[in-house]
């Protein structure tokens, strides 16, 4: 089903969908750095997704079992001009 986490302070941490306790399919977890909206799998990061970092940038994002898979794609530059910044995670 779907629903939401928060925190001891009443802070939304993740809403989305759960299987079992776990997230599981959509959802959108918030964290220190930004918000992810994207797949979950088994309570993890796993496919595709967009962090919406908090200095303003957007990056497309595959993720398997919490780990970043193929890098990003900077999408914030492509809602401004056609400048597109792509980067890798070694």
């Amino acid at each position: 089903g779907a629903g939401a986490l928060y925190s001891e302070n009443g802070d939304m941490i993740y809403n989305g969908g759960w299987v079992e306790d776990h997230k599981e399919g959509r959802g959108k977890l918030y964290t220190s750095e930004g918000t992810y909206t994207g797949s979950f799998k088994n309570d993890q990061k796993d496919g595709d997704g967009v962090m919406v970092y908090k200095d303003g940038r957007q990056v497309k994002e595959n993720w398997e079992t919490n780990e970043l898979h193929k890098g990003g794609l900077d999408i914030s530059f492509l809602q401004q001009n056609s400048n597109i910044s792509k980067w890798h995670n070694h």
